[in-house]
């Protein structure tokens, strides 16, 4: 088979094969190609090619297909199949194969977040964090082994594959009450119900939603592994080349030195040459420290980090430094909070190594000022200074370590805002002391218990949003276009396109637009529209319930590329059995099974091989089932007709 076409895993079931059925489902057609007709797909097959189920294929003008082996066996009862009325109480053998015929998109536009332990993250950057695909496989990618996906069940599970895909076609919006809407493809499974309290929610095509339906939203999560902040990994992306301003040329460093060595003290030096007589001994004493050359003692030099007495600085920073290792404590926390809310970062046009931490507070609000400062020097051992500005109280510090850390945890400017990863790990009181400081600081508590807080930093709100939810309040997020300036004070300022609000109550409210029972919130569709897409589609396949949140709402995961997509993954599975028709009866015999059927992945495309097991099965006794989705032709449903 080509290369392209042949993988570890599909060359493995090569090897268990036959010639078709002649003339019975596929036809031979000039030029050594064939039209194969065991589904609707009707695939024509080039020499040398697979049709789109990748398991049967042409070779030489003569299509191939499976026999001879099983890819999944399994004895139930009766009652967990599709003709649970028949032969109620007795047991059924049933075989797969693998393969399938289905081309499900199941997935969704790159916006559309997902609840990781990272927070809330699209799948579009999921994918652009992962690794491409070991096989070569470009719609799949391997994300860090260290993520993962909250289910269904509230419970985390690792991330195995992200997916994307091109896509045109139809898509559907579905707008819920309190969630972000969402655009997926109409076949993608939504756990939702219309009967609240009648019957327990069930998996819906995304297409067959209506606003008769309730998403649901887990109301209980798994705890996080807490995470510590190694303060050096967070600043070392910074070390780089540190510029020195050069104040004097080599040739006045050098007259500078020659006039030492003769004896001439600073200030007559500065005097002759026209400096200050402590920039001559700044420039003596950068000489002297970096090994006595003057061309290399006036050039860049590579900056490093200090580690010393449990505390970590830059080297051109003065000491103290501040902590190498923080543990997530609620005054840190806390302190995350203030800076979310009122902090930023800025860095000094001419002082190239300066950076300055500053919390901008309203005048009215000393009381938070002082909080802030008491946190400072509590956690990082610092003393911030605090000025009164015409429409602001400013709580500021100059430290270069200090303000990059604070800007690679949570962001610098408004519409850069995150929450760390480390607070959405962290245990239930500490989580609540950082959400408190935020709220306190840039939200708004109303009387009967509701808090508004608005920013607009989409990923400061979704996480905010996530944050809630796990702490046990069930979130409203909204959106709200913005104009693209605004007067202040007789300035015209730019804004920011959108800004997000994000609602809670603090307790029950008396009324509200969703329902609960023990295990998930009911969210009603609030709208279903309907558009056309021509572009990537993505979605991920995760470990244990196969199920991850896609905007709060519980969602299946890709299962279809661990079916119909098993050819192309050598890992996706385990090898198929080798096993004969004789011993599939024996082992239906031994088994007490008065039923042999074929089912998924998909029995259209492996008929002939049913045939085969079930004319072995009818004359010792067993009635034969096959379960298909019904994606048949006229040829196959006459070929495996008793």
């Amino acid at each position: 088979m080509p290369a392209k076409e042949a993988t570890p895993f599909s060359l493995a079931l090569d090897r268990r094969v036959e010639e078709g059925a002649l003339g019975t489902l596929y036809e031979k057609l000039p030029d050594d190609q064939v039209r194969c007709v065991a589904c609707a797909h009707r695939c024509l097959i080039k020499d040398g090619l697979r049709g789109i189920c990748k398991v049967r294929y042409n070779r030489g003008g003569t299509l191939m297909v499976p026999r001879g082996y099983v890819g999944a066996l399994q004895c139930d009862p009766i009652e967990k199949k599709p003709f649970f009325h028949a032969f109620p109480g007795t047991d059924a053998l049933t075989f797969g194969m693998l393969g399938c015929d289905l081309h499900c998109s199941y997935c969704f536009t790159r916006e559309v977040r997902v609840a990781t332990n990272w927070g809330m993250r699209s799948l579009g950057d999921l994918w652009e964090a992962s690794s491409p695909d070991p096989n070569g496989d470009a719609q799949r990618r391997v994300p860090p082994v260290e993520l993962t996906a909250t289910g269904g069940d509230g419970r985390q599970y690792r991330v195995n594959w992200i997916f994307r895909h091109q896509y045109e076609g139809e898509l559907v919006s579905v707008s819920p009450r309190m969630l972000a809407p969402f655009e997926v493809t109409p076949d993608h499974p939504v756990l939702a119900t219309q009967l609240l309290g009648q019957s327990a929610p069930t998996y819906v095509p995304a297409g067959k939603l209506t606003t008769t339906h309730f998403l649901a939203v887990p109301r209980r999560y798994e705890a996080l592994r807490p995470q510590g902040i190694d303060v050096p990994e967070l600043l070392r992306p910074f070390l780089g080349a540190v510029r020195v301003r050069r104040h004097v040329n080599v040739e006045t460093a050098s007259q500078i030195l020659q006039l030492t060595a003769a004896g001439t003290n600073s200030r007559a030096i500065g005097l002759a040459l026209g400096l200050r007589a402590d920039h001559v001994r700044h420039v003596r004493s950068r000489v002297a420290r970096r090994g006595g050359v003057v061309e290399t003692a006036l050039e860049a030099v590579a900056e490093a980090l200090v580690l010393e007495d449990g505390t970590v600085r830059f080297g051109q920073e003065r000491r103290p430094g501040i902590p190498s290792k923080l543990v997530m404590t609620t005054d840190l926390a806390e302190l995350l909070g203030l800076y979310c809310a009122e902090g930023c970062v800025t860095k000094a046009a001419d002082r190239p190594n300066s950076h300055t931490l500053t919390f901008a507070f309203g005048l009215h609000e000393k009381g938070l000022a002082d909080r802030a400062r008491t946190l400072l020097q509590r956690v990082f051992d610092v003393k911030a200074y605090e000025t009164v500005r015409p429409t602001t109280r400013a709580v500021s510090i100059s430290k270069a370590s200090l303000g990059l850390l604070f800007a690679t945890l949570c962001g610098s400017g408004s519409e850069r805002k995150k929450i760390p990863a480390a607070i959405l790990a962290a245990e239930p009181a500490t989580a609540e002391a950082f959400l408190n400081a935020y709220v306190t600081g840039d939200g708004h508590r109303y009387p009967n218990g509701k808090i508004s807080v608005t920013t607009v930093s989409e990923q400061l709100a979704r996480d905010l949003a996530w944050l809630v939810l796990r702490l046990g309040h069930l979130p409203g997020f909204y959106a709200t276009k913005r104009p693209a300036e605004l007067v202040i004070l007789g300035r015209t300022i730019k804004l920011q396109p959108h800004q997000y609000t994000v609602v809670w109550y603090e307790g029950q409210p008396s009324r509200t637009m969703y329902r609960t029972d023990s295990d998930f919130y009911y969210v009603p569709v609030r709208g279903v529209a309907r558009g056309n897409h021509d572009g990537h589609v993505y979605n991920l396949e995760t470990d244990g319930t196969h199920t991850y949140l896609a905007n709060h709402a519980v969602v299946h995961n890709c299962q279809n590329w661990v079916t119909s997509q098993a050819l192309r993954d050598p890992g996706a599975l385990a090898d198929p059995m080798d096993v004969t028709p004789r011993q599939l009866v024996d082992i239906a015999q031994g088994q007490g099974a008065s039923v042999v059927a074929t089912s998924y992945n998909e029995p259209l495309i492996t008929s002939e091989w049913a045939v085969e097991v079930f004319k072995e099965a009818r004359p010792r006794g067993f009635t034969t089932a096959y379960i298909s989705n019904g994606n048949a032709t006229r040829e196959v449903l006459e070929y495996i007709r008793p």
